[in-house]
Formats: C-alpha cells, sequence, structure tokens
C-alpha cells in the first residue's frame, strides 16, 4: 500500500494475531523489532489493562487509533499500514457471574467495534489543543499478547477422556478455528472479538541457553552504564550461568534475568561508589 501504491481493495484482508506465551517470553518484544525495527511501520504498543469502557475510570479505547496516527507522525495514508499491539489482552477475560464488567466484557465489546470499523475518528496532539481526524483501520494490523495462564485447563476439560485426553495441549496445537474459539470463549472471551483474530501463534518459555545469551547482552550495557561511574564490569561465564539459571527458577523469562542482574549490579555499585575503591568490580 505505502511502498508500491497498491490500492487497498486489490490486496487479501489483513491478518489479526493473537501471540500466546508465558510472561517474559519476547512476545511485545518480537512484534517491536519486527514491525517497528524491521518493517518500520509504524508501531504502537497498549497496555489494554489501562483501558475501560467509556464513561468509566481510565483510558478510553478510542484513543489507541490517535496514537498509531501520532506514531505515523499524523499521515493517515501511512498510520493505514501500522500495527496495534494489544499487550495483556489475556486480563480481559470477563467473569459472567460477577453482572457488568467494565474492565473485561465492557472493553472486549468497545475493541470488537474498534476491530470492525472501517472508519474511525483518531485524536491527536496539535498546538492548539487536540484534533480529530478521520482515519481508516481496514488494513490495520492488531495483535493481541498475554500468557493466557490457565488456558490449558481450560481445553483439556474439554477433551474428553480415554486414549486421546491430553494430546493437544497448547492453543493452536492440534486446534481448528471453532476449536480455539469455544476454548477462548469458556476462558472469558466473547466469540464475536475472538473471531476476529484470524491466526494464533504459541510462543514457548525462554530455555537455559536463550537465558544466556540474553544475559551476555545485559552484561554489555550494564558494563556500559558502570563506565561512567569510573566502574569496570566483568562478569565471566560461570557467572552469567549462575544468573540464568537463577532467572530459570524464578519462571519469569527475560524479566527475572534482569531483576537478577539489576539486584546484584546495584549492590555492587554503591559498595565500590561508597568505598572510593580502585574501581574493579568482578
Amino acid at each position: 500500500m505505502w511502498v508500491d501504491r497498491v490500492p487497498a481493495s486489490e490486496l487479501p484482508p489483513r491478518d489479526n494475531l493473537l501471540l500466546v506465551g508465558p510472561t517474559g517470553c519476547g512476545k511485545t518484544h518480537l512484534v517491536e523489532t519486527l514491525f517497528r525495527e524491521v518493517l518500520q511501520v509504524p508501531t504502537i504498543v497498549v497496555d489494554i489493562t489501562q483501558f475501560s469502557e467509556t464513561g468509566y475510570s481510565g483510558d478510553d479505547l478510542p484513543e489507541i487509533p490517535g496514537r498509531l496516527l501520532e506514531a505515523a507522525g499524523g499521515d493517515l495514508a501511512w498510520a493505514r499500514c501500522g500495527v496495534i499491539c494489544l499487550d495483556e489482552f489475556d486480563k480481559l477475560a470477563g467473569d459472567k457471574s460477577s453482572g457488568k464488567d467494565v474492565s473485561g466484557y465492557g472493553v472486549q465489546r468497545g475493541l470488537l467495534t474498534l476491530l470492525a470499523s472501517n472508519l474511525t475518528q483518531a485524536w491527536i496532539p496539535g498546538t492548539n489543543g487536540r484534533h480529530q481526524r478521520t482515519m481508516s483501520l481496514a488494513s490495520v494490523t492488531f495483535i493481541g499478547c498475554g500468557a493466557f495462564s490457565g488456558l490449558e485447563a481450560s481445553h483439556a476439560a474439554k477433551r474428553g477422556v480415554g486414549f486421546g485426553a491430553g494430546q493437544a495441549s497448547a492453543l493452536g496445537e492440534q486446534l481448528d478455528v471453532a476449536q480455539q474459539t469455544a476454548t477462548l470463549e469458556r476462558y472469558g472471551f466473547l466469540p464475536e472479538l475472538i473471531g476476529r483474530f484470524t491466526r494464533t501463534v504459541t510462543l514457548s518459555a525462554l530455555g537455559l541457553p536463550e537465558l544466556r545469551g540474553i544475559a551476555e547482552g545485559l552484561h554489555s550495557a550494564y558494563a556500559r552504564d558502570l563506565a561512567s561511574d569510573g566502574l569496570d564490569l566483568t562478569l565471566g561465564p560461570e557467572e552469567l550461568d549462575a544468573v540464568a539459571r537463577r532467572a530459570l527458577l524464578r519462571g519469569t523469562g527475560a524479566r527475572g534475568l534482569r531483576a537478577e542482574m539489576q539486584k546484584r549490579i546495584e549492590d555492587l555499585q554503591y559498595h565500590r561508589i561508597g568505598t572510593n575503591d580502585e574501581g574493579k568490580a568482578r
């Protein structure tokens, strides 16, 4: 649409995606790297838990298109090629037994309207306040990211017993679209909303080799940061392996790895600065 100027009417329908995987496995990082850095299309990541039904406390869903338009520099044609990543999407799962749920089913209904709309009103900031512009969402890709904790149990509950029980474990694994929709409906989602997401991608938890590789990158970043304080940070293979193993025990993926390194490096940093040591930290 943007590079080759192909009319949207000649292109296949967009695919909205669901990224399912444990916390810290890199779902939003994957979206940002692929779409923002590699493909370099307008990309925003929004924490969907900050939004509520219009009229209630919290941000309103109509603000989301405005954020994408702002990321596109106010260019409507460029914005319609963009990506909206809905982080923590699984937190919208509603509870039908609790009656009106402004943070769950209410937002789901609002999102359904947003995904079904070809045109919407986007608000962007300007020199004289906010300005409203009509924006097309027909080709904007929506990506829902979430851990969906307990989803496998929800599917297993309806999988039956016998020789075939327990064979299809993760969402998107040996499941057709109807099964996925039914499983997510039991989880607490409107089937109409789930029907708007045509593809599901399941990500695995990070293992020890992946955490070890991320630890090397964090080591380099921390070393540059500490150099400004006159400190030289050196972590050998044994230290990096130990940090990766402790992060694996936390069960929070890359987030646990950062927490493990941050605490120990900060303690060492303040100790060295406080004692005016020679600046060699090992």
